[in-house]
């Protein structure tokens, strides 16, 4: 490993463990009678020591669980070709995320005595994709082929309305309230105490799909745009001021009265995907739940419109750039727009950040704005791709699935996040410590919402605003009013599945 990535990973475990860290007590200062004025320097310090450790001590130092003996049995997890690189690692090879997935991996096998096997299959975006199908027919034929599922989050949530996973919470060794654990997606995909999909440590599609902002720092010094990283860190960025300066950087620079390839540009971005992010960012969710903690659809407000008709104003705007080169979340090229220094901002996936390396330009990387300074905090959206943890009904043995399934989600939280971390730190645009922070930033604000992980099956809700920026139109009102009848059916239908399911 090279020093610098030695160093930004020191610094990372730092940050994380600072976050992490117990509150020790106040300690009382040492006083014995007949103590010198040395004895009772000692004690203060040895008093500070402790305090100091207690302040410190990682409350997360390990999983929990037991090692057991589970005298060779195999650990079979089924998923997607295009992620395979979750678990697949043949060999350490020099490349840290590689190497610390193939360590994981091994060190599960020695501790338990297991063998976990990986079946790979193909499909994307699909229900019946060929991944999805070869699970759910081995479940329905009731075969304990597999002891875990790691499915296409937007289209595993008609199986598990179906009943074809268990309920983690009653899994044994399963402990949701872990920070290893997407704890927002555990919160709104629980009902009556049941929860069949989770979203975890254990896989990092959770991270690579964060959307978020790449800005280019030439283009902003050269603009005066002022420090991007402390305005995040005051929490003053702002949709607002996302506006104004994507606005104030374009220009026509070859001055021929068009917008075209050779000009300047404020904002690159696609329409599909990075267009829904602001349904999450600018604060908007489908649903909401009641005080039995069941969704209710509340979407359809005033502010909504307000974000659809401030969104679509600047996407349709001249100083934004459209590229279709980010319509899929695996995007294979960037566009030449950003890395050419033709725009400031670009809206990615935080995955894209791997394919920046060749870039000549210094790059930094920020959330997406808030609503107002009224919202408290940053939201980040991940893309509905995201590998789904799930347990199948058939396994053959639930103990032990949940304590190996478990372990590893723990170890990805102690391992796999701060490997990958490195990977994107030691792009160019991670050459400073605001880089980390916005990192934490981005994936401290990780959120889900249960009308857009059930989108699908709720006439793909989720795209209205991109459907509705495609056609340039503002009318929320009445396209929601078109669905309405539908997303209500829909959405009585997904509650009643899973009482069902539940037996409640």
């Amino acid at each position: 490993m090279k020093l610098r990535g030695i160093i930004a990973l020191t610094l990372l475990a730092a940050l994380m463990l600072t976050a992490l860290a117990a509150c020790g007590g106040e300690a009382g200062k040492g006083s014995g009678s007949g103590a010198g004025e040395g004895a009772g320097a000692v004690a203060e310090a040895d008093t500070t020591a402790e305090t100091t450790a207690a302040e410190t001590t990682d409350p997360y130092a390990d999983d929990g669980l037991p090692d057991t003996d589970w005298q060779g049995a195999d650990y079979t997890i089924i998923l997607r070709e295009l992620t395979k690189y979750e678990f697949v690692a043949e060999e350490e090879n020099g490349e840290v995320l590689n190497d610390a997935i193939f360590e994981r991996n091994r060190r599960a096998e020695e501790r338990f005595n297991i063998k976990i096997g990986l079946v790979t299959k193909g499909g994307w975006a699909s229900a019946t994709s060929e991944m999805l199908s070869t699970f759910r027919a081995s479940i329905l034929a009731g075969e304990s082929t597999y002891d875990l599922g790691l499915g296409y989050q937007a289209f595993v949530v008609e199986d598990a309305m179906a009943g074809l996973f268990h309920n983690a919470y009653e899994v044994p060794y399963l402990d949701l309230s872990k920070p290893w654990w997407c704890q927002q997606a555990v919160e709104i995909l629980t009902l009556d105490n049941c929860c069949y999909m989770l979203t975890g440590d254990i896989s990092h599609t959770v991270w690579r799909g964060m959307y978020v902002l790449f800005f280019n720092k030439k283009l902003a010094e050269d603009h005066k745009i002022g420090s991007l990283y402390d305005k995040v860190s005051a929490g003053d960025w702002l949709f607002d001021d996302f506006v104004s300066i994507s606005k104030s950087v374009s220009a026509d620079l070859n001055g021929d009265g068009e917008y075209t390839d050779a000009d300047l540009y404020g904002w690159l971005t696609c329409l599909a995907n990075h267009i829904r992010q602001f349904m999450v960012s600018l604060d908007t969710p489908i649903t909401t739940p009641d005080k039995d903690g069941y969704p209710v659809l509340t979407f359809n407000n005033p502010k909504s419109v307000d974000v659809l008709e401030r969104v679509n104003a600047l996407y349709w705007d001249q100083s934004t750039y459209i590229s279709k080169e980010l319509q899929e979340p695996a995007a294979d090229a960037i566009s030449p727009v950003f890395t050419g220094d033709r725009a400031l901002f670009m809206s990615a996936f935080l995955g894209n950040a791997e394919l920046l390396r060749d870039m000549d330009t210094d790059f930094g990387i920020i959330p997406y704005p808030k609503y107002d300074e009224a919202q408290a905090d940053y939201y980040t959206g991940t893309h509905n791709s995201v590998s789904t943890v799930l347990i199948p009904v058939t396994v053959a043995d639930v103990e032990r699935a949940g304590m190996i399934t478990e372990a590893l989600c723990f170890d990805g939280y102690k391992t796999i996040v701060p490997a990958y971390y490195e990977v994107v730190l030691k792009t160019k645009f991670a050459r400073d410590e605001e880089s980390e922070a916005m990192l934490d930033i981005i994936r401290g604000g990780l959120s889900f919402n249960f009308g857009w992980v059930h989108s699908i099956p709720m006439s793909s809700v989720g795209a209205f605003y991109s459907d509705l920026v495609a056609k340039n139109s503002t009318d929320f009102a009445s396209y929601y009013a078109s669905y309405e009848p539908k997303l209500l059916t829909a959405l009585e239908r997904i509650t009643a599945k899973y009482k069902e399911v539940s037996g409640k």
